[in-house]
């Protein structure tokens, strides 16, 4: 069964995007066709650029940073819903 990741981007306050990924989570276990984990970067909380060394390397020096990168190096497919920020996407996406 193919791994398939959720990533919300928001972060906020009162944010909108949740309920849209809890949505989409629903639809996805419902198909039984994937393994499905939805991974919310308001409760994961990465700290913004806390590494010496450029993400490409990876060489990572935190232990929550370690866990994200295994839980992105599991999955066969992600799913990214963004919200709209000053015309682009959320600082937390960028930074995960």
């Amino acid at each position: 069964m193919n791994n398939l990741k959720i990533i919300t981007s928001t972060s906020r306050l009162g944010r909108k995007g949740i309920s849209v990924a809890n949505w989409i989570t629903a639809i996805a276990q419902q198909t039984g066709r994937f393994q499905v984990e939805l991974l919310d970067l308001a409760v994961i909380n990465l700290p913004f650029l806390d590494e010496p060394n450029h993400p490409r390397l990876q060489q990572y020096q935190h232990e929550h940073t370690k866990r994200w990168s295994a839980s992105i190096d599991e999955a066969d497919a992600f799913i990214n819903v963004l919200s709209e920020y000053n015309f682009g996407f959320p600082a937390p996406i960028k930074n995960a």
